[in-house]
């Protein structure tokens, strides 16, 4: 992955942030356990993982 990828990227982690908001908005499960549901534990660690990625192509252009 490359500089040249991080829009793409910086739009995919947007959109699984996104699903993550409104899956936290609509799940009752996720609003009254500390723990949420089984989805809700995947979306927030598909967003994080997302994240995590932009960051680490972000830190790699830098140092080139």
């Amino acid at each position: 992955m490359t500089a040249a990828d991080l829009p793409a990227l910086e739009d995919r982690a947007q959109r699984a942030y996104d699903d993550l908001m409104a899956h936290l908005k609509a799940c009752s499960e996720c609003a009254h356990s500390p723990n949420g549901c089984r989805t809700g534990a995947l979306l927030r660690r598909t967003a994080r993982d997302a994240k995590n990625v932009v960051l680490r192509v972000r830190r790699l252009a830098r140092r080139r």
